[in-house]
């Protein structure tokens, strides 16, 4: 059973609420009886008239019921702010009116009003009205407001009233995957999408919980589903793309990501570079010019020229890895002209010269990287490197040792400690 107020069942308990419970609100006086009869027939077939046929009975002292009918009617309405006005009314002279705090609360989430829409709930749960569609609406206030563990609380007390509601196990089970209760949420969205196996956003949902899990191969089946049954979203893509190549199926790596960029040519920059970047630091250079291709075809969004920089020294990089190398420095050249702290091209290019055994050339640009807070440590190890690579081992742990000093690393050391057995068995006699 839906709970969400613009549900057809949840419309049709509405307009069975206009009624008074004389035990816990205010009452009907022998004299208001004859006016609210008479507007009884017109509340679903006259609204407008029902609504005119009340106000004659509001004064300052006149029966709250009346300010709560004509509040409710125009809540049906969707004419908001009059709404309010008279719920408001109805509060100011009955301040425990349990329906109009619900109506108002209603009003609020309609609204986006979520704060306004929290507070008059909490009141109708204070006034013994903690039901199911209650606690369902307080959930999805919290979950608007990004308070999880509330949502998750409301959500789990509107599942006593409602436990076959999907939308109150909808809720729950985005609280549980947010709250990092991965399996409880697992396992609920199975009982969903047996219901409902042609709902893309469950099998996402999932997906994300399977992720956080560690469970990819399920994650990557997940969404192959959902993008069966609508058409995904470039986000979905891009992360289906990055799983096909945590586990180096290439092919339809490059695929999920070249689509895309096609499905959204309006792709942030830097999300749109980052698959180039992946697949350069994995060493797939041919998908990587292949996903370039597509790049320069389907992009369309303005790159700044800090993007426009960054997509050249990785198509430098390309160039450089297809031995292309003087291709590739002269991009990388033109680059440090545009930014000469740039540090991405001075780490490119300090390893070229590394390669190419021009360690004053390498040094050069090391230290260049080194006086830019965040590649100094690249920078310290790329010296050590090239110390290495000259014999000059004391030297090298002094750089590695400064490294550490900023960031410690296994791998840095592990590599000192090789240093260091060079220089003990160069001091045995």
């Amino acid at each position: 059973m839906d709970t969400h107020p613009d549900s057809p069942e949840f419309k049709q308990r509405f307009l069975g609420t206009y009624g008074i419970n004389s035990a816990i609100e205010p009452t009907l006086t022998a004299q208001d009886r004859p006016l609210y009869t008479s507007i009884q027939p017109h509340l679903e077939s006259q609204p407008e008239l029902a609504i005119e046929l009340a106000k004659k009975g509001i004064t300052e002292t006149s029966s709250p019921a009346f300010d709560f009918l004509i509040g409710s009617l125009y809540y049906t309405l969707q004419r908001y702010p009059e709404a309010s006005e008279y719920l408001l009314g109805a509060l100011k002279k009955f301040p425990d009116f349990r329906r109009a705090h619900r109506n108002l609360a209603l009003l609020y989430v309609q609204e986006a009003q979520y704060p306004d829409a929290i507070r008059h709930l909490l009141r109708v749960v204070e006034l013994g009205g903690g039901d199911g569609q209650s606690y369902s609406l307080l959930g999805y206030a919290y979950l608007m407001q990004e308070k999880y563990q509330s949502a998750l609380s409301a959500y789990q007390m509107a599942r006593i009233f409602l436990p076959d509601s999907r939308d109150v196990r909808k809720g729950e089970a985005q609280c549980l995957l947010v709250t990092q209760a991965h399996g409880p949420a697992i396992a609920l969205f199975d009982e969903l999408l047996m219901e409902s196996p042609t709902e893309q956003a469950l099998w996402l949902f999932q997906a994300n919980a399977y992720l956080a899990q560690e469970q990819l191969q399920d994650a990557i089946a997940n969404l192959e589903i959902a993008h069966t049954i609508a058409e995904p979203t470039a986000a979905s893509l891009s992360l289906l793309g990055d799983l096909y190549l945590q586990h180096e199926v290439l092919a339809q790596a490059l695929k999920n990501y070249q689509q895309a960029i096609q499905a959204d040519p309006m792709m942030r920059p830097q999300q749109a570079l980052k698959p180039l970047r992946h697949l350069i630091q994995r060493s797939h250079y041919a998908p990587a010019a292949a996903y370039l291709a597509s790049l320069d075809q389907y992009l369309k969004s303005d790159l700044s020229p800090q993007h426009l920089r960054a997509k050249d020294v990785l198509q430098a990089q390309l160039l450089i890895e297809s031995e292309q190398v003087d291709a590739g420095l002269s991009r990388l050249d033109a680059v440090l002209a545009a930014d000469p702290l740039d540090g991405d091209a001075l780490l490119l290019r300090a390893r070229v010269e590394l390669d190419r055994a021009d360690y004053a050339a390498a040094q050069f640009y090391f230290e260049r990287v080194a006086f830019i807070p965040k590649f100094q440590v690249e920078g310290l190890i790329g010296l050590a490197r090239t110390a290495v690579a000259q014999e000059r081992y004391q030297v090298a742990i002094q750089h590695l040792q400064k490294s550490q000093g900023l960031q410690k690393r296994a791998d840095v050391a592990s590599y000192m400690q090789s240093i260091e057995r060079v220089l003990a068995a160069q001091s045995q006699p």
